[in-house]
């Protein structure tokens, strides 16, 4: 059937997409039991399940290449709240039988600089591993970029390289900028960009192309990437949700509705994709004829999908991913940043110290998670622009601690005039060096203690960045629950009615505070929550509110 074009379609089923085998010198030459083929002449590498070049296999659209789809019906396919036409991520099977080059992918900037439409940040989902699988993940701390080019001359460039232990059930973040190799041991499903753009630094002597002063040029010497710790939720677990894109687990017992994959705070329509890791599943609904889910198969759900059903036939493990777009808000977006973000303070012991001294100076012990969700956060808003993450960090989780008790003073009238931050920032100069925080960047984490409350006017980035991401703290079902809490337990608010001043002061000027563009549209729907819970309170309990 020809495309002809996307306004006659309304809606468009779920579709199988047939695998692409891509023959590559480290590949294997027998892939089974985990898809059903045998090389011809080159080992296979990679098994490509949403490339351009890949054929649809049911529905329609039945054998024209998913590339033609996404350049003729990008809006049903894709959803209204896609930025850009075209197919925005590349899912890819690895099979390493031996190690792949020692490279680097530029970000977004560094592509187009070069001509290339986008970058290249992928994840690795370990499907299976052998015991003591490795794979590469950023350089060791301390590495230098001269030290870099000298292990590319001498063969030394392993030496260099954060090695990671791979275990079946592993997610491992890799944003652009990050010097990484795959080993061999496991077997990964790599979610990434629709880029196949590499930069090789180091080939193990075999004859292919390197691209040495590109990979120098697109090195980061610290990233955030390592091992995500997933995030478990009733009905779903979040394995890693960053800038580019979003991967969950989804049980499924017997069955489970199209509406029920859709994960809070995301659009209702909006392209996914259905992978099955193991086991195989069945999609049916009233308006296509049912598309078999085989196992290690995909199928696609446009955004214009008409309601379906997925069924377990036995041993399904579904994983579910799905785009995500850059400077497009989503109210979960700390949840991605503390995700990606997470491994970056094993690469920084000083950055474990600070946690953990967090952790037990919290009081009541509820306030912590407000510093990783601050962080988080941050990180999230901080995206593109120029900040130093280590001053970032320090400031996000030390900026409160003059409020615990134990460190604030107990007399209620001194309580009523305690300003924390002259005692926060003294204890940050204080403890941070101890740890090993580089002492030339402890003067910008004092401005951004001191100029992170929204009655400031901040100056740096970092602290740009903060007070907008605790302004946001205090929106929206965080920010009433924060607010709340208090009731009982803080000196100052001994009612529910004297908290709820706190609850109409958020409303009405924390808004107009936020001074990046981001943070106004994430605060649009916090705002109009918070609105709406007050306005409930205040019908409810009349005048009686204790």
């Amino acid at each position: 059937m020809a495309i002809t074009g996307q306004s006659s379609l309304v809606e468009l089923a779920p579709f199988r997409i047939a695998p692409f085998f891509r023959g590559m010198v480290w590949g294997s030459r027998d892939l089974r039991p985990w898809y059903d083929r045998v090389a011809e002449s080159e080992p296979i590498g990679e098994v490509w399940l949403t490339g351009d070049q890949c054929a649809v296999e049911t529905g329609q659209f039945a054998g024209k290449t998913l590339g033609e789809l996404f350049s003729k019906a990008p809006a049903v396919l894709l959803g209204a709240a896609s930025p850009a036409p075209g197919s925005p991520l590349l899912i890819k099977v690895i099979f390493a039988n031996q190690k792949l080059s020692v490279q680097v992918h530029p970000d977004d900037k560094m592509a187009i600089k070069y001509g290339q439409p986008r970058g290249k940040t992928e994840c690795w989902y370990a499907l299976a591993a052998e015991p003591g699988a490795q794979v590469a993940c950023g350089l060791k701390p301390g590495v230098t970029l001269d030290r870099v080019k000298a292990g590319i001359a001498d063969g030394t460039l392993e030496e260099s390289l954060n090695m990671l232990t791979v275990a079946a059930g592993d997610v491992i973040f890799v944003d652009a900028g990050t010097v990484h190799a795959i080993w061999p041991g496991s077997i990964l499903l790599e979610i990434q960009q629709n880029s196949d753009l590499t930069y090789r630094m180091y080939d193990y002597g075999r004859p292919r192309e390197l691209h040495i002063e590109k990979s120098l040029e697109a090195t980061r010497l610290q990233t955030r990437a390592g091992k995500v710790a997933a995030l478990v939720l009733s009905d779903r677990t979040i394995l890693i949700d960053v800038e580019y894109f979003s991967v969950e687990r989804i049980p499924v017992t017997g069955s489970i509705s199209s509406a029920s994959l859709h994960a809070e705070g995301k659009p209702a329509q909006g392209l996914a994709y259905l992978f099955a890791a193991a086991g195989s599943a069945r999609l049916s609904g009233a308006s296509f004829e049912p598309v078999d889910l085989p196992t290690r198969g995909i199928v696609a759900v446009p955004a214009a999908s008409p309601e379906f059903v997925v069924e377990d036939l036995g041993g399904l493990d579904l994983i579910r991913v799905t785009p995500n777009w850059p400077g497009v808000p989503s109210d979960r977006s700390w949840s991605r940043g503390w995700l990606a973000c997470e491994n970056s303070m094993k690469h920084q012991p000083w950055r474990d110290s600070v946690i953990a001294y967090i952790r037990a100076a919290t009081n009541p012990a509820d306030k912590f998670g407000h510093m990783p969700r601050l962080y988080a956060l941050a990180t999230r808003l901080g995206q593109g622009l120029d900040y130093d993450d280590d001053v970032l960090f320090a400031a996000a989780w030390m900026h409160d601690l003059g409020v615990f008790i134990g460190h604030r003073p107990q007399d209620p009238e001194q309580l009523k005039t305690w300003d924390h931050v002259p005692y926060t920032v003294a204890r940050a100069r204080e403890l941070l060096p101890r740890w090993g925080f580089p002492a030339e960047k402890l003067d910008a984490v004092e401005q951004v203690i001191r100029t992170h409350q929204p009655q400031d006017e901040p100056e740096l980035n970092e602290a740009i960045i903060l007070r907008d991401a605790d302004i946001l703290e205090q929106l929206g079902a965080i920010g009433a629950l924060r607010a709340l809490v208090k009731v009982g337990r803080d000196t100052r608010f001994p009612t529910y009615s004297s908290v709820m001043p706190v609850l109409h002061r958020a409303v009405e000027s924390l808004p107009g505070k936020l001074r990046m563009e981001n943070s106004r549209a994430l605060a649009d729907p916090r705002v109009k929550l918070l609105q709406t819970l007050i306005a409930a309170i205040e019908d409810e309990a009349g005048q009686m509110l204790c």
